[in-house]
């Protein structure tokens, strides 16, 4: 089935490092991450996040990444309209 992907999206992506230290699921998603980097280069892989701090510190990870901060441009968006559409 994997070869039908062309694009893998996790968000939160920053719980890969953060969360390693009490949860397992952080250990499985970086394995699979790995595993379609290594096995399926044609398949990209984004990650986001607006804390990307703790990604730097997993090794030989980050550098192999292309970086996008758009926290700068990014700050306080608010709707100038939001419309309810009621079912009726």
């Amino acid at each position: 089935i994997i070869d039908h992907f062309s694009f893998i999206v996790i968000d939160e992506a920053h719980s890969i490092a953060t969360d390693a230290t009490y949860a397992d699921s952080a250990f499985h998603l970086f394995t699979f991450l790995q595993y379609i980097n290594d096995q399926y280069p044609n398949i990209k892989i984004i990650l986001m996040t607006g804390t990307p701090e703790p990604l730097q510190n997993i090794p030989n990870f980050i550098e192999q990444c292309t970086v996008f901060d758009k926290r700068e441009e990014c700050i306080n968006l608010v709707p100038n309209k939001i419309k309810f559409i009621k079912k009726k």
